[in-house]
């Protein structure tokens, strides 16, 4: 299997603290993570870098995340997304996601999942 570390992950989640444990879990993993605190600041930083993958809550203030992933697919819709809910009864059917509370394992292998089937090995070499 081909080295996905170093790929850019954008995680999206308004609770201060599950949005820095989620960097550094992921940091850990070997990814780079740029984070937004709602899905408006996530479509600014849309236009800002290029993500492998965004990580994002469903429930959010300002502009939540089903409302952020259509906006931005405007923009890129070949974007992948890993969606993240306490909430699995609304869990989109669209895109591929993962039920609070969840194991770090749980998370790690979905990424690597999502990322693996969306990136190619060399745009990270």
């Amino acid at each position: 299997m081909a080295n996905f570390r170093g790929a850019h992950v954008l995680v999206v989640e308004d609770e201060d603290s599950l949005r820095s444990f989620l960097r550094r879990i992921l940091e850990r993993g070997g990814y780079t993570v740029t984070e937004a605190s709602n899905g408006r600041e996530a479509l600014e930083r849309c236009s800002a870098g290029t993500y492998h993958l965004v990580v994002t809550d469903l429930d959010m203030p300002e502009m939540g995340g089903l409302e952020m992933i259509r906006n931005w697919l405007l923009v890129n819709p070949a974007q992948c997304f890993l969606v993240i809910t306490g909430r699995p009864d609304r869990a989109p059917a669209d895109w591929p996601w993962l039920g609070k509370p969840f194991q770090v394992a749980q998370l790690l292998d979905r990424v690597e999942i999502l990322i693996t089937k969306t990136a190619s090995p060399t745009v990270l070499d």
